[in-house]
């Protein structure tokens, strides 16, 4: 995303993500949102990490030096409180959304960033016949067709996951594609 150190990123749906973990070894500042109080309580304990707790216009607020995570719907989030955010992590938002959710979840993600925001997306496509979901497959024309009227949408690499992910032959599928894509906000 070519963020500098220091700089914060938005973790969308993140659940107990070590991702957040990673993004803090690497000096950035992390936001990220969860509705499950369990998965966001997880993650403190799991990660022996303290945090202080505060509640704000219905949302619950956990902060642990450069990491914040907010409990409550994403939708709920505003602009006005994001203005802080220098990029965006998505690696398994987006593909966790049944198709009717996406169009809203995109949708609200242009809404609350500012122009010149980056977003790292990692989707996954495979034939979806072969696997109900989670996750789900959303291929590049539907990613094209969710974010081209706010985003810039470029590939950025593509590789076969298949054989590192066996627990997917398992589920009955034949192919296994990673996708990730560079999106920036218009």
């Amino acid at each position: 995303m070519g963020l500098e150190p220091g700089q914060r990123v938005f973790v969308p749906l993140c659940g107990k993500s070590l991702d957040l973990l990673w993004f803090l070894e690497k000096g950035l500042a992390v936001t990220g949102v969860e509705i499950s109080e369990v998965a966001v309580n997880s993650f403190f304990e799991e990660n022996s990490l303290q945090a202080l707790e505060h509640s704000s216009e219905g949302m619950n607020y956990y902060n642990c030096k450069e990491l914040s995570l907010i409990c409550g719907d994403y939708y709920s989030l505003t602009s006005d409180k994001m203005d802080t955010i220098h990029g965006v992590y998505d690696r398994a938002s987006l593909i966790a959304m049944p198709p009717e959710m996406r169009v809203e979840y995109a949708k609200h993600m242009g809404e609350l960033l500012l122009p010149g925001t980056p977003i790292l997306l990692v989707s996954i496509e495979y034939n979806q016949s072969e696997m109900s979901g989670p996750p789900f497959a959303v291929h590049s024309e539907e990613v094209n067709s969710l974010y081209e009227n706010d985003f810039d949408v470029e590939i950025i690499d593509t590789k076969d996951i298949l054989d590192e992910n066996p627990q997917f032959r398992e589920r009955g599928l034949s192919g296994l594609k990673e996708v990730i894509y560079k999106l920036i906000r218009k």
